[in-house]
Protein backbone atom coordinates (compact mmCIF):
# COMPACT_ATOMS: atom_id res chain seq x y z
CA UNK A 1 0.00 0.00 0.00
CA UNK A 2 1.31 3.46 -0.95
CA UNK A 3 1.20 6.48 1.36
CA UNK A 4 2.00 9.95 -0.02
CA UNK A 5 3.58 12.04 2.72
CA UNK A 6 5.21 15.46 2.91
CA UNK A 7 5.95 17.61 -0.12
CA UNK A 8 9.73 17.86 -0.45
CA UNK A 9 10.07 19.92 -3.61
CA UNK A 10 7.99 21.37 -6.42
CA UNK A 11 9.41 22.22 -9.82
CA UNK A 12 7.90 23.42 -13.09
CA UNK A 13 6.97 19.90 -14.25
CA UNK A 14 6.68 17.73 -11.15
CA UNK A 15 6.33 17.49 -7.40
CA UNK A 16 8.48 15.32 -5.14
CA UNK A 17 6.97 13.75 -2.06
CA UNK A 18 8.44 11.60 0.66
CA UNK A 19 6.18 8.63 1.27
CA UNK A 20 6.07 4.90 1.82
CA UNK A 21 5.29 1.84 -0.25
CA UNK A 22 4.49 -1.34 1.66
CA UNK A 23 6.28 0.15 4.66
CA UNK A 24 9.43 1.16 2.73
CA UNK A 25 10.52 4.81 2.46
CA UNK A 26 10.20 6.09 -1.11
CA UNK A 27 10.54 9.31 -3.09
CA UNK A 28 7.37 9.83 -5.10
CA UNK A 29 7.79 11.93 -8.23
CA UNK A 30 4.44 13.16 -9.51
CA UNK A 31 4.02 14.90 -12.85
CA UNK A 32 1.04 17.21 -12.51
CA UNK A 33 -1.37 18.36 -15.21
CA UNK A 34 -1.00 21.71 -16.97
CA UNK A 35 -4.34 23.52 -17.10
CA UNK A 36 -3.38 25.55 -20.18
CA UNK A 37 -3.13 22.38 -22.30
CA UNK A 38 -6.00 20.39 -23.72
CA UNK A 39 -6.77 17.55 -21.32
CA UNK A 40 -6.16 14.79 -23.89
CA UNK A 41 -2.85 16.33 -25.00
CA UNK A 42 -1.73 16.89 -21.41
CA UNK A 43 -2.49 13.29 -20.48
CA UNK A 44 -0.62 11.98 -23.52
CA UNK A 45 2.47 14.15 -22.90
CA UNK A 46 2.58 13.26 -19.21
CA UNK A 47 2.36 9.55 -20.00
CA UNK A 48 5.06 9.77 -22.70
CA UNK A 49 7.48 11.66 -20.48
CA UNK A 50 6.85 9.36 -17.55
CA UNK A 51 7.52 6.28 -19.67
CA UNK A 52 10.65 7.86 -21.17
CA UNK A 53 12.04 8.57 -17.70
CA UNK A 54 11.32 5.02 -16.52
CA UNK A 55 12.98 3.52 -19.63
CA UNK A 56 16.04 5.75 -19.16
CA UNK A 57 16.49 4.99 -15.48
CA UNK A 58 15.98 1.26 -16.09
CA UNK A 59 18.76 1.31 -18.72
CA UNK A 60 21.06 3.19 -16.34
CA UNK A 61 20.43 0.75 -13.50
CA UNK A 62 21.14 -2.24 -15.75
CA UNK A 63 24.42 -0.62 -16.83
CA UNK A 64 25.55 0.09 -13.28
CA UNK A 65 25.15 3.87 -13.41
CA UNK A 66 24.41 5.15 -9.88
CA UNK A 67 20.74 6.16 -9.84
CA UNK A 68 17.87 5.47 -7.41
CA UNK A 69 16.00 2.22 -7.99
CA UNK A 70 12.40 2.31 -9.23
CA UNK A 71 9.96 0.38 -7.06
CA UNK A 72 6.64 1.11 -8.74
CA UNK A 73 5.12 3.17 -11.58
CA UNK A 74 1.59 4.60 -11.50
CA UNK A 75 0.93 5.80 -15.06
CA UNK A 76 -2.67 6.83 -14.36
CA UNK A 77 -1.62 9.31 -11.66
CA UNK A 78 1.70 10.28 -13.25
CA UNK A 79 3.82 8.90 -10.41
CA UNK A 80 7.15 7.11 -10.14
CA UNK A 81 8.06 5.56 -6.79
CA UNK A 82 11.82 5.76 -6.34
CA UNK A 83 14.17 4.46 -3.70
CA UNK A 84 14.51 7.13 -0.99
CA UNK A 85 18.12 8.35 -0.80
CA UNK A 86 19.34 9.39 2.63
CA UNK A 87 21.94 12.03 1.94
CA UNK A 88 22.50 15.55 0.64
CA UNK A 89 22.75 17.15 -2.77
CA UNK A 90 26.18 17.73 -4.26
CA UNK A 91 25.33 21.44 -4.10
CA UNK A 92 25.05 21.27 -0.33
CA UNK A 93 28.02 18.91 -0.11
CA UNK A 94 30.24 21.45 -1.90
CA UNK A 95 28.94 24.34 0.20
CA UNK A 96 29.14 22.69 3.63
CA UNK A 97 31.43 19.65 3.61
CA UNK A 98 33.74 19.52 0.60
CA UNK A 99 36.20 22.23 1.65
CA UNK A 100 39.68 20.87 0.84
CA UNK A 101 41.17 20.59 -2.65
CA UNK A 102 41.62 16.83 -2.15
CA UNK A 103 37.95 16.32 -1.27
CA UNK A 104 36.85 18.46 -4.22
CA UNK A 105 39.08 16.45 -6.55
CA UNK A 106 37.67 13.17 -5.21
CA UNK A 107 34.15 14.46 -5.84
CA UNK A 108 35.05 15.71 -9.32
CA UNK A 109 36.56 12.37 -10.35
CA UNK A 110 33.40 10.58 -9.18
CA UNK A 111 31.14 12.97 -11.10
CA UNK A 112 33.17 12.72 -14.31
CA UNK A 113 33.22 8.93 -14.14
CA UNK A 114 29.46 8.69 -13.55
CA UNK A 115 28.64 11.03 -16.45
CA UNK A 116 30.97 8.99 -18.69
CA UNK A 117 29.17 5.78 -17.68
CA UNK A 118 25.85 7.41 -18.53
CA UNK A 119 27.02 8.71 -21.91
CA UNK A 120 28.56 5.34 -22.79
CA UNK A 121 25.04 3.93 -23.25
CA UNK A 122 23.81 7.06 -25.05
CA UNK A 123 21.79 8.58 -22.22
CA UNK A 124 21.68 12.38 -22.00
CA UNK A 125 20.64 13.76 -18.62
CA UNK A 126 19.54 17.20 -19.80
CA UNK A 127 19.96 19.03 -16.46
CA UNK A 128 23.31 18.15 -14.87
CA UNK A 129 23.32 20.61 -11.98
CA UNK A 130 24.82 20.04 -8.53
CA UNK A 131 21.23 19.84 -7.22
CA UNK A 132 20.58 16.80 -9.43
CA UNK A 133 23.38 14.76 -7.88
CA UNK A 134 23.40 13.36 -4.36
CA UNK A 135 25.89 11.93 -1.88
CA UNK A 136 24.47 9.09 0.20
CA UNK A 137 25.10 9.15 3.92
CA UNK A 138 27.90 6.72 4.78
CA UNK A 139 25.64 4.49 6.86
CA UNK A 140 22.95 3.93 4.20
CA UNK A 141 22.57 0.29 3.27
CA UNK A 142 24.89 -0.61 0.42
CA UNK A 143 26.94 2.59 0.62
CA UNK A 144 30.69 2.60 1.22
CA UNK A 145 32.96 5.30 2.58
CA UNK A 146 34.28 6.66 -0.72
CA UNK A 147 32.48 9.45 -2.55
CA UNK A 148 32.49 7.39 -5.75
CA UNK A 149 30.45 4.68 -4.05
CA UNK A 150 28.02 7.21 -2.57
CA UNK A 151 27.39 9.48 -5.57
CA UNK A 152 23.93 9.17 -7.14
CA UNK A 153 22.55 10.95 -10.24
CA UNK A 154 18.90 11.95 -9.90
CA UNK A 155 16.02 13.60 -11.80
CA UNK A 156 15.94 12.28 -15.36
CA UNK A 157 12.78 14.15 -16.30
CA UNK A 158 14.55 15.93 -19.19
CA UNK A 159 16.59 12.94 -20.29
CA UNK A 160 16.97 11.52 -23.78
CA UNK A 161 17.96 7.99 -24.64
CA UNK A 162 19.88 8.08 -27.92
CA UNK A 163 22.36 10.94 -27.69
CA UNK A 164 25.17 11.65 -30.14
CA UNK A 165 28.52 13.40 -29.53
CA UNK A 166 27.00 16.88 -29.77
CA UNK A 167 24.19 15.99 -27.34
CA UNK A 168 26.81 14.73 -24.89
CA UNK A 169 28.85 17.90 -25.36
CA UNK A 170 25.78 20.03 -24.59
CA UNK A 171 25.14 17.89 -21.48
CA UNK A 172 28.69 18.63 -20.30
CA UNK A 173 28.36 22.33 -21.16
CA UNK A 174 25.17 22.59 -19.12
CA UNK A 175 27.05 20.98 -16.22
CA UNK A 176 29.97 23.41 -16.56
CA UNK A 177 27.76 26.51 -16.66
CA UNK A 178 25.53 25.26 -13.82
CA UNK A 179 28.49 24.55 -11.52
CA UNK A 180 30.29 27.81 -12.33
CA UNK A 181 27.16 29.93 -11.85
CA UNK A 182 26.24 28.21 -8.57
CA UNK A 183 29.59 27.76 -6.83
CA UNK A 184 32.35 30.36 -6.52
CA UNK A 185 35.93 29.35 -7.38
CA UNK A 186 34.82 26.01 -8.86
CA UNK A 187 36.59 26.14 -12.24
CA UNK A 188 39.45 23.82 -11.18
CA UNK A 189 36.90 21.26 -9.95
CA UNK A 190 35.02 21.46 -13.25
CA UNK A 191 38.32 20.90 -15.07
CA UNK A 192 38.87 17.71 -13.04
CA UNK A 193 35.32 16.54 -13.88
CA UNK A 194 36.10 16.87 -17.59
CA UNK A 195 39.50 15.16 -17.18
CA UNK A 196 37.84 12.28 -15.31
CA UNK A 197 35.17 12.02 -18.02
CA UNK A 198 37.88 11.65 -20.67
CA UNK A 199 39.83 9.16 -18.55
CA UNK A 200 36.91 6.84 -17.78
CA UNK A 201 34.83 7.27 -20.93
CA UNK A 202 34.61 4.08 -22.98
CA UNK A 203 32.86 5.84 -25.86
CA UNK A 204 34.37 8.30 -28.34
CA UNK A 205 35.27 11.05 -25.86
CA UNK A 206 37.58 12.67 -28.43
CA UNK A 207 34.55 13.46 -30.60
CA UNK A 208 32.65 14.71 -27.55
CA UNK A 209 35.53 17.02 -26.55
CA UNK A 210 35.73 18.39 -30.09
CA UNK A 211 32.00 19.17 -30.00
CA UNK A 212 32.34 20.64 -26.51
CA UNK A 213 34.82 23.22 -27.84
CA UNK A 214 32.27 24.20 -30.50
CA UNK A 215 29.45 24.42 -27.96
CA UNK A 216 31.56 26.60 -25.64
CA UNK A 217 32.36 28.91 -28.53
CA UNK A 218 28.69 29.23 -29.46
CA UNK A 219 27.91 29.95 -25.81
CA UNK A 220 30.52 32.72 -25.62
CA UNK A 221 29.19 34.29 -28.83
CA UNK A 222 25.67 34.35 -27.42
CA UNK A 223 26.93 36.07 -24.26
CA UNK A 224 28.83 38.68 -26.33
CA UNK A 225 25.89 39.37 -28.65
CA UNK A 226 23.37 39.37 -25.84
Amino acid sequence: MAVVGELVYQGAEARLFRGSLFGKDVAIKERFSKKYRLAALDSSLTSQRLKQEVRTVSRLLKSGVPTPSIFFVDIENGRIFYEWINGITVKKYIEEICVTSDSKNELAVAIGKSIAQMHKIGVIHGDLTSSNMMIKTANQEGSESSVQDRLVLIDFGLSAGMGNAEDMAVDLYVMERAFISTHPNIQSTVDVIIASYKQYGEHDTTAVMSKLKEVRLRGRKRVMIG
